[in-house]
């Protein structure tokens, strides 16, 4: 800000603007630190891979490790499955190590793109993911 002798929000706006543009995430502390009120690179991880991008392609795009995208994409597998068992999100983030916090966003997620049981189940099964044997 006082570098540039810009406002702050004007730097943020352009921010945004650049990385919906681009499509690309820049390395910022609200991105890599989940700080401030920025979408949380988790959440943009996933979003890319349900909108097709595969894991390479993700990683270059946020300026991440192949291996960290996959993380973050296996987590929101993980919550999907325990959804469609039925645990309760608290329950979800004890049993994963993760934060509730980062639970609702995946749920949230979950309802913005597999509105039915049956979207959500043909979507983990897609991955691979078997919930026949299970429970």
């Amino acid at each position: 800000e006082w570098l540039l002798n810009v406002n702050g929000a004007f730097i943020r706006q352009m921010l945004d603007v650049y990385q919906e543009r681009f499509g690309v995430l820049l390395p910022t502390a609200g991105t890599i630190l989940d700080m401030g009120r920025t979408l949380p690179h988790k959440t943009i991880v996933v979003e890319m891979a349900l909108s097709g991008m595969n894991t390479q392609q993700i990683a270059r795009r946020i300026y991440h490790s192949p291996e960290a995208v996959d993380q973050y994409l296996r987590a929101f597998e993980r919550v999907l499955v325990l959804r469609h068992f039925g645990l309760p999100p608290k329950l979800m983030a004890q049993v994963m190590g993760i934060s509730l916090n980062l639970v609702e966003e995946h749920l949230a997620l979950a309802d913005k793109h597999f509105p039915t049981r049956e979207a959500l189940v043909q979507y983990l099964e897609g991955r691979g993911v078997s919930l026949e044997n299970a429970g």
